[in-house]
């Protein structure tokens, strides 16, 4: 996963960096496809909704458990 975000990352930085050297409308080409990419990868794995997933996957596994426990004492008191 690592390999991966260093890829997503970084080689746009390193086109980005041979471009200076290239002729200026291939420079200005890539550099531009690669903003635009990096960008819409940005938006398309938006972190802030896959942290909000996170959480509530995590606070559901509280509610049950807090459930299992609710009932689990009601049980007792019956006996």
């Amino acid at each position: 996963m690592a390999l991966r975000h260093a890829m997503m990352y970084g080689i746009p930085v390193l086109i980005f960096i041979f471009a200076v050297y290239a002729p200026g409308g291939v420079a200005l080409y890539w550099t531009v496809s690669n903003a635009y990419q990096v960008l819409q990868t940005y938006f398309l794995n938006n972190p802030f909704k896959i942290i909000a997933e996170r959480e509530a996957v995590a606070q559901a596994q509280k509610d049950l458990e807090n459930r299992k426990r609710k009932a689990k004492k009601k049980a007792q008191k019956t006996k």
